[in-house]
């Protein structure tokens, strides 16, 4: 279907996901490029980029910075992007996000998955753990992708050891 339409962001949305969920983060980081680039509404694929650029070696803060810069400081997901930018703590963030309404409870899903992908580009896979075997638990609906991310996390890490 890309090949089809190369430029559709959605088609290339997908793709970002499939790539991240496999663990091809340096594809993943490429095509969410792409996504950004032609859905700045989508607030998440930002800090996603960043995660998946992050996970391939690439530690890039000034563009993760330049990409949220614009983004809501009261809504999601931007407590979650204060926390990677060193702008929060976790309690912090945790506080923030407390009262937010999202669909599908996918508060906790987010919090759990992206807080897990935090300590894994801090390379502390032990703590990300149960983070990411809580999203892998609770995400459901708009965190179908979180949830098998999650989920193909801890399957990666299980072969590992």
């Amino acid at each position: 279907e890309l090949k089809l339409r190369p430029n559709d962001p959605t088609i290339r949305n997908r793709r970002a996901h499939a790539h991240f969920i496999t663990g091809h983060f340096a594809e993943a980081a490429a095509d969410f490029g792409d996504v950004v680039a032609k859905t700045p509404e989508y607030d998440l694929a930002k800090l996603l980029r960043y995660i998946a650029r992050a996970r391939s070696g690439d530690y890039d803060m000034g563009e993760l910075k330049r990409n949220t810069d614009a983004l809501d400081r009261n809504g999601w997901p931007w407590p979650m992007v204060a926390v990677y930018l060193g702008q929060m703590t976790r309690d912090e963030m945790l506080a923030a996000t407390k009262d937010m309404r999202l669909e599908d409870d996918f508060r906790d899903c987010g919090v759990s998955f992206y807080l897990g992908q935090y300590l894994m580009v801090k390379r502390k896979p032990q703590e990300a753990l149960p983070y990411l075997k809580q999203a892998a638990e609770v995400c459901r609906g708009d965190g179908e992708f979180e949830r098998d991310a999650a989920r193909s996390e801890l399957k990666r890490h299980q072969a590992s050891r």
